[in-house]
């Protein structure tokens, strides 16, 4: 069966997050435990915990990130039976040219650009990524610390549309790191309105499709066209909604790897389609393919 996550890292280089490549398998914490119950705890779709737990949840989190490395990526694809891999790039923690690197070799990893307005160069650098095979963008309201209405996204995405490739855009408020970062609510769905309305030739992917705001991307993605949805950190139930208020051709299979576990998230994509099989190839491969361009099946063993 053929498979693209849409949704992966490598190693990201995030303030307080050094890479481990010794760690193999991640903690067993509040992540684990919500992967057990497939994202269905009522504990977990709250999303407003007390600042300890919350705290715990960050630090799990970056536990998760430290582990990034190519080498575990391909060694949990190969437990998952997921075919290819799409890596995100967060500038300025990384660069593009880092993660075209990294996967230069490997025709199971692709991998999107990413820029930044601390980059002066960042227009020709996102037009030599493009250039060099990145299959879209990725921008993260968040950790980018830039407002989704900020003015640089707006000149980014004037700058990309030429390609016509998608944009996978973090959706969902989280604080990614101890010290509170100040920029959570950065995530807020609704907040990426503005940007996706100006852009309605551009395909805007939502990653994690809203995360404990399932409810506010379902609003969002129904009201605009171009609006697809990615499954992470989504139960069956929420990603058959999806379904329903989007249709079959909007919907993508994404782990966020390795802040979920790649063999979850592709389960759960499964089990939300286990009664329809050319509706599970929509959204495990198909769906992803139109949107970041052919991949080379046929050097994929």
């Amino acid at each position: 069966m053929r498979a693209i996550d849409i949704h992966t890292h490598l190693e990201l280089n995030l303030p307080g997050v050094p890479p481990n490549r010794f760690r193999k398998k991640p903690p067993r914490l509040f992540m684990h435990f919500n992967e057990l119950l497939k994202f269905r705890s009522i504990i977990w779709k709250n999303g407003n915990y007390p600042e300890l737990v919350r705290m715990l949840i960050s630090l799990d989190n970056q536990v998760r990130l430290s582990m990034a490395s190519r080498d575990n990526l391909l060694r949990e694809m190969d437990s998952s039976g997921v075919s290819v891999s799409v890596t995100m790039p967060i500038e300025p923690y990384v660069k593009s040219k880092d993660y075209l690197n990294e996967i230069a070799d490997e025709p199971r990893l692709l991998t999107f650009a990413s820029a930044h307005p601390d980059d002066k160069y960042w227009q020709n650098n996102l037009k030599e990524a493009m250039n060099s095979g990145c299959r879209g963008v990725k921008i993260h309201p968040i950790l980018q610390e830039l407002h989704p209405e900020n003015e640089f996204y707006f000149q980014l995405l004037e700058e990309f549309r030429q390609y016509g490739r998608p944009v996978l855009t973090h959706s969902g408020e989280f604080e990614y790191f101890i010290p509170q970062s100040r920029y959570r609510e950065y995530g807020g769905v609704f907040l990426m309105k503005k940007l996706i309305s100006s852009f309605p030739d551009v395909p805007f992917i939502l990653g994690h499709m809203g995360l404990y705001d399932a409810e506010g991307a379902l609003k969002l993605a129904a009201g605009h066209e171009n609006v697809y949805l990615e499954t992470s950190f989504q139960s069956a139930a929420t990603i058959k909604r999806a379904l329903n208020t989007v249709g079959k051709d909007r919907v993508v299979f994404g782990s966020d790897w390795p802040e979920s576990r790649q063999h979850v998230s592709f389960k759960i994509a499964r089990m939300a389609t286990r009664t329809q099989p050319h509706l599970q190839e929509k959204i495990l491969w198909e769906n992803a393919e139109s949107l970041i361009g052919p991949v080379q099946w046929e050097s994929i063993s």
